[in-house]
């Protein structure tokens, strides 16, 4: 009964209301982090050249992050109505 009183009951005819936004734009922002594989070397790979690899997959994986961070950033301007 309490529950019918509060409105969180249904008659089945109306079921969720639509969202008033799009969220297919979070979805663009998920496809941009990607995972940035780690650099192949082995005990045999000379620690100059593993350590420039594992250098440049940090800095990619830094620029996969501030994108993501910068596209969640403008989704959330979006949705409060900011242009």
């Amino acid at each position: 009964m309490a529950l019918t009183l509060c409105g969180c009951v249904t008659d089945g005819s109306n079921g969720t209301p639509p969202l008033r936004v799009n969220l297919s734009a979070l979805r663009v922002c998920e496809a941009i982090l990607k995972d940035v594989p780690l650099p192949a070397v082995s005990a045999s790979t000379d620690a100059r050249v593993a350590w420039a690899r594992d250098d440049l997959a940090l800095r990619v994986a830094r620029g996969e992050i501030t994108n993501a961070r910068n596209c969640v950033a403008y989704v959330r301007r979006r949705y409060a109505g900011a242009k």
